[in-house]
């Protein structure tokens, strides 16, 4: 019974190590009203109330970004899953680039991770594509009409931050961007202890089915 509970545990352990997501920024807990929008605090004269600014725990807001609670203004379709707000990263022409950045300074520097996020591009404005990059690292995402997941990976390194840029573009162009979700890759300990404990698990039901041969006989 020992073995079977030890093994048991191993499994458990190693796969809560490789599926449970260690900082996620949903942004529904800014300080955004319904219908409504904030832009960053350079950018707070543009927000809806005007001089409202956006404020997410652990996010940075500059430029022509920040956050909408499903603002008409906006014309995105609803934010994804079961919140009411998005971020958005916008080009404007004369205005800065918006830029979101997620404070990572809680990851372990040398462990790998992947991010997920949705992104939806600004229905009538054409899309903004943007910029996810990391200690020198970039991808660009050009995101289509509707809510859609991309992935990317890193590894953490002391003192770098994950940042999300707009585009340059002429005119008024804009992204949204929710449920960013940072989450570990198993190290291959975790993989071996994972292993481990299904071998031991059959060996245990192995064992168990010749006693129980054994006792027929």
């Amino acid at each position: 019974m020992k073995a079977l509970f030890l093994a048991a545990a191993a499994i458990a352990m190693a796969s809560s190590a490789a599926s449970a997501s260690v900082l996620v920024v949903d942004f529904e807990n800014s300080n955004v009203s319904a219908g409504q929008y904030s832009y960053a605090p350079d950018s707070a004269a543009y927000s809806q109330p005007s001089g409202s600014s956006a404020s997410v725990p652990g996010v940075g807001f500059s430029g022509t970004s920040g956050v909408q609670n499903n603002a008409p203004a906006w014309g995105f379709p609803a934010a994804p899953g079961s919140g009411t707000n998005a971020a958005f990263l916008q080009s404007y022409s004369g205005l800065n680039l918006g830029v979101i950045t997620i404070d990572t300074g809680s990851l372990m520097a040398g462990q790998s991770y992947t991010v997920t996020f949705d992104s939806v591009a600004r229905p009538g404005s054409g899309a903004d594509p943007f910029t996810i990059s990391y200690n020198g690292l970039s991808k660009t995402i050009d995101p289509g009409l509707s809510w859609a997941s991309s992935t990317w990976s890193f590894v953490a390194i002391a003192g770098q931050n994950l940042v999300f840029s707009a585009t340059r573009i002429d005119g008024d162009h804009a992204s949204g961007l929710d449920n960013i979700a940072i989450t570990a890759i198993p190290e291959p300990s975790t993989w071996a202890l994972m292993i481990l404990g299904f071998a031991g698990l059959g060996f245990l039901g192995y064992r168990r089915r010749v006693h129980s041969a054994s006792l027929s006989v």
